[in-house]
């Protein structure tokens, strides 16, 4: 994802909300993995996180197209 967003063709076309939507999200999955490592977040949470991430960047990519 982080080298999609940092592709010169996407990062001119993406508004700056969706491109900061996208960093949050990403940064809390990321948050969300390393604290499995820990065993202090249930699966449930990651995979919340994840489906967050991934409805992120659909909505953020489908606006590249409009």
């Amino acid at each position: 994802i982080e080298n999609t967003l940092s592709e010169p063709n996407v990062a001119l076309k993406l508004k700056t909300n969706d491109k900061e939507s996208i960093d949050n999200a990403l940064a809390e999955a990321l948050e969300f993995l390393d604290l499995a490592n820990e065993a202090s977040v249930g699966k449930d949470d990651i995979n919340a996180a994840r489906k967050k991430l991934q409805r992120t960047v659909t909505r953020a990519f489908a606006s590249l197209n409009r």
